[in-house]
């Protein structure tokens, strides 16, 4: 029937827009990762606190559609890259915002401290006599299984299937791209179905 006919031509729209989407994101986290570091901007004095409310802001909508809850403590003042900074922002907060379990809605905390002399010593990379902070993402969603706490980092490193989750599998390896240019560390740790934890180690000054 014509009625049948409009549907299915309504499906193969519907799938064509869908992937044309996903094409067009693939393509700008592609572009954004392999400019990094060709980045031209200068390294300034940052309050990461307006790099996260702006992120907050931008990602209003999904936050209210979601039910949404983050959470922060106040975040320090560090010499940094602000497209760098937002860019990194923004991936860790829609990791927590998309990796989340069905009907329960994301839950978001981020914090930060400063690291101790003895926990710089520890940590491969960092020099001593200099200031570190880590700030930590933490959320409540679907998590992963720790042998992939280290693959996550790769680029085009899926743990989940595209068809329940959103994403390019490019964000969390810019993510290690912004901390490497930045002199830091990420790491993250997870158990599966028990939420992820996300720790970006970077230094006060460059």
């Amino acid at each position: 029937s014509l009625q049948n006919v409009g549907k299915e031509s309504s499906n193969y729209i519907d799938k064509i827009t869908n992937s044309s989407n996903r094409m067009k994101d693939l393509i700008h986290d592609v572009l954004v990762f392999s400019q990094l570091s060709d980045d031209t901007q200068a390294f300034q004095i940052l309050a990461l606190d307006d790099i996260l409310a702006g992120v907050i802001n931008d990602f209003g909508k999904l936050i209210q559609e979601k039910g949404a809850i983050i959470t922060s403590a106040e975040l320090p003042e560090i010499e940094a890259m602000p497209f760098q900074m937002t860019q990194l922002f923004t991936h860790l907060i829609s990791n927590g915002l998309t990796f989340n379990k069905k009907n329960t809605p994301p839950e978001i905390d981020i914090s930060s401290r400063k690291l101790s002399p003895e926990e710089i010593s520890l940590l491969p990379g960092l020099k001593q006599n200099s200031i570190y902070h880590t700030i930590v993402f933490k959320d409540k969603g679907i998590g992963f299984s720790t042998e992939y706490a280290e693959k996550i980092f790769a680029i085009f490193q899926r743990l989940h299937n595209r068809e329940h989750f959103e994403g390019t599998g490019i964000g969390l390896a810019i993510c290690r791209k912004i901390t490497t240019i930045h002199n830091g560390l990420i790491s993250a740790s997870s158990e599966e179905n028990n939420g992820a934890v996300f720790s970006v180690v970077l230094p006060a000054k460059q």
